[in-house]
Parts: structure tokens; sequence; C-alpha cells
């Protein structure tokens, strides 16, 4: 059986007792990252599809992955290099499908091949001949948010990308830690600041009530975008999901070409899922990635800020793509 008959068997006989978003009796593998993920509402929060949504951090071990058939992973890019850098092939006796974000195919070993798809979010878009009445900007002012680009770069692409017509929000929440326990993100917010008021006018307004924004009511006539490219901790914005659940159309959202074959499953009226069983940069980074690894003698270990870097680093040298 093909992988992605696989996939679409395990969607179709799944329920509530194989979905983690219904579970209450989740062993994390990792205190940090529990913690890192509850303050990253509500772009990490949970949602519900068939194909099982949630992170590497919510299975103790590959005995607890064990108890879901399909398991589609949001992680960003240190999560997943972590876990595949480890785990170069599945354990024999593991027979769990992963559905991996598509942007990552190239990080995947070749050893997982028959266990694994990727998969995309096809959000509506902005089409509109006139510019939207407002425009809603929402991310964290954290460093690993701009871990590709400063904030001065990452706030003048998004004037650029915004009509000067459109009435410019940001939903920006703002806590004493925004991701890490030792990482204080103060310098970066401060110069986020900067850079915010600087290219959109001290009068730009900035919500930062993490506990109301779902509350927050775009119109027909709006849209919205990220703040950046932020694929590093979560590839899979919860965020994305909620606007395009009520059809306001994203700004940086990409166009998702669905091809013969592909499978496609609805989230909600507006938006939807494509899922593939990789394309030609699918495997094609993982060598790459494991020598260079190796040869400068550093581990993989997603809650060191050693292999941030380091993947912060090949990332930047075009060693792997995202």
């Amino acid at each position: 059986m093909s992988t992605l008959n696989k996939v679409k068997k395990l969607i179709e006989v799944s329920h509530d007792e194989l979905i983690l978003a219904k579970k209450w009796d989740i062993r994390h593998r990792s205190a940090i990252f529990k913690s890192a993920y509850d303050r990253m509402y509500p772009f990490a929060f949970r949602y519900y599809f068939e194909g099982n949504p949630s992170f590497l951090n919510d299975y103790a071990n590959f005995l607890d992955m064990e108890r879901y058939p399909l398991i589609m992973l949001r992680d960003g890019l240190v999560n997943l290099a972590d876990f595949f850098l480890t785990n170069f092939r599945p354990p024999s006796s593991f027979r769990s499908m992963l559905l991996i974000p598509k942007r990552m195919e190239g990080i995947v070993p070749i050893g997982w091949k028959d266990q694994v798809a990727f998969y995309q979010c096809r959000f509506p878009l902005w089409q509109g001949q006139e510019a939207p009445r407002k425009v809603l900007v929402s991310g964290l002012l954290s460093n690993y948010t701009f871990w590709k680009d400063k904030p001065e770069t990452v706030f003048k692409d998004l004037r650029d990308k915004i009509p000067q017509e459109s009435k410019v929000e940001f939903f920006i929440p703002l806590r004493d830690r925004l991701v890490f326990d030792s990482v204080d993100e103060a310098p970066c917010i401060l110069e986020s600041f900067k850079w915010l008021y600087h290219f959109f006018g001290r009068d730009t307004l900035v919500h930062s009530d993490n506990s109301r924004i779902l509350l927050h009511k775009l119109g027909r006539e709006d849209a919205h975008i990220s703040l950046g490219d932020e694929p590093f901790l979560v590839a899979d914005n919860f965020f994305d999901h909620w606007q395009a659940s009520r059809n306001i159309p994203s700004l940086s959202a990409k166009e998702v070409a669905v091809k013969v074959g592909d499978l496609v499953y609805k989230l909600s009226p507006y938006h939807d899922i494509v899922i593939d069983a990789g394309g030609e940069a699918a495997f094609g980074d993982y060598g790459n990635l494991a020598v260079k690894l190796k040869l400068e003698g550093k581990k993989a270990n997603a809650e060191r800020s050693a292999f941030h870097d380091f993947i912060i680093e090949v990332t930047k040298n075009g060693l792997i793509k995202v």
C-alpha cells in the first residue's frame, strides 16, 4: 500500500480516541518545551483534525507515540532536526505514520520514507483589487521570530507588503518571558518596538492581551499577516487557522498547488490541508545536515542554545532549505 493510501485509510477510520487534541492524559517529553508552547498561546494552541495535529513534545517517547496510528507534527525546524538527527530511522516496532510540514521535507532521512508524508495548509488569500480596510499583524517579539532577519528588516518588509491605504494593527502578546525561561527577550522587544513605530507610526494600535485576542473580530474587508517567517519552533500556527476559519484572507500565506494524487481535506469551509508523498526536495538535506553536525562535534538537542545556533547557521548558509 502506498504512503498516501495508508494516510487516507488512517484518516478515514480516525476517531476521538486517536486524536491528541481530545486527550488530557498527555505525557510531555520536555518540561522546558511544555512551558514554552504554553507561553506561545495562541500560536501553539491545539486544534482538531483527524490527522492528529500535535507537537513532538506531546509524546513522552516512541512507545507513547505508538498509541496514535497517525501523527501530524506541527513542530518547527529545530525540534524536527533534533528528532531526525537522533532517530535516522524508526524503531523496528514503530508503525505510526507521521505527517511532516512540507517546508521541512528536506531534513527527513530516507530511512523514514515509508512512514512519512508531507502537508501544507491552504489558506484564503487576499484577492481584492482594492486594499484591505484593516490588516492585523500577529507574532511574538522574540529572538525566535527574528532568527533569520533582524527586526529592522522584518518590519520594513511588512511595510512593503501591506498597502499604504490599509489601517494596520498589531497583535503582540507581552509577558515576562515570551518563550523560554532562560531567554531574556527584553532587548529584542525594545528593538522591535523601535522599528515598529519607525515604519508604521507612533499612533499604531498594538493589542497585547492574549486572553482577549480571539474575541477580536475582523471583517470581510480586512486581512491578516504574520509578523515574520517563523518555522523555527512552530511550523503550523493556530492563529492562521483561526483567521482562515472565519474567511479572513492572508497577506503572508503562499499559494498551494494541488497535484494529481494529493490528498485534500477540509479544515473549515474556507481552508484545507494538502498532503503529498514528497517532492524533489524530500530527504535531500539530511545527509549534509548530519555530516555537518558530526564534523563540528556537536549533538542534536533542541533544549540547548548551541544546537539552536547550529540550525540557524546551516539555514543561513543554505545547507538546509525551509
